[in-house]
């Protein structure tokens, strides 16, 4: 299982001839992520991160990492993991990500982290939610435990012109997995749940359609057979 530590350092002024740092708007203090996986071999089906509309083959690169920070006061902030394909390598490794993120209280730290082996994905998030104050000479730690979202399926039609369809993570465009078309329908069998994910598909012409409509998030256990498509 993915093991995730944060800490933060604080950074130094925007404007470097105040003589001490003071908690204003603009500050921001930089937060390290630090994680340990065990990346599996992917299958190869792919020689570019994300494809031309934005989607990330977990087939083909079977992990990856999003920490994202969000506050009452402040935009969402994301690092991902691998964003290109250099920075994926097979085998147990530690990666680091760092977000600059404006000094306040109550931030909140969630995690995303996707797998693909056993020829089905694997999904963690955060424990519990998480939350950090940043403030000026501050040094917190968070010792993240990531926990699997369990799992449950959906099956339905398929559009009269679809040839396969993809599961694909809402948030991080991520494909967590695919099937091809059987005779109109389509099913997974492993279908992660907890995080909010939506439905593509390939039709007889090679093209790749993205429903934004058809947005869900399972229970673990739960099963959806009538999980109709546009048509």
């Amino acid at each position: 299982m993915p093991r995730l530590l944060i800490c933060a350092l604080w950074s130094t002024c925007m404007l470097p001839l105040l003589p001490a740092c003071s908690e204003e708007p603009g500050e921001t203090t930089l937060l390290t992520t630090v994680f340990a996986i065990n990346a599996p071999e992917g299958d190869g089906g792919s020689e570019s991160i994300r494809d031309a509309n934005g989607i990330f083959n977990l087939q083909a690169f079977p992990a990856f990492v999003a920490v994202t920070i969000n506050g009452a006061d402040m935009d969402r902030i994301s690092a991902l993991w691998p964003e290109t394909t250099e920075e994926f390598a097979v085998g147990e490794q530690n990666v680091e990500l760092e977000l600059d993120v404006p000094a306040g209280a109550s931030r909140d730290v969630r995690l995303a982290v996707f797998m693909f082996q056993q020829d089905r994905p694997h999904c963690f998030v955060e424990a519990e939610p998480y939350s950090i104050d940043l403030t000026p000479g501050g040094t917190p730690t968070l010792d993240i435990q990531p926990i699997d979202t369990g799992a449950g399926a959906i099956a339905g039609p398929a559009p009269d012109n679809a040839t396969e369809v993809w599961l694909i993570d809402a948030e991080t465009l991520v494909r967590l997995d695919r099937t091809m078309v059987a005779q109109g329908e389509f099913g997974f069998e492993h279908v992660c749940a907890i995080r909010q994910l939506t439905l593509g598909w390939v039709d007889s012409d090679n093209a790749f359609h993205l429903d934004p409509l058809t947005v869900f998030t399972l229970v673990p256990g739960e099963e959806l057979t009538e999980m109709a498509l546009p048509q």
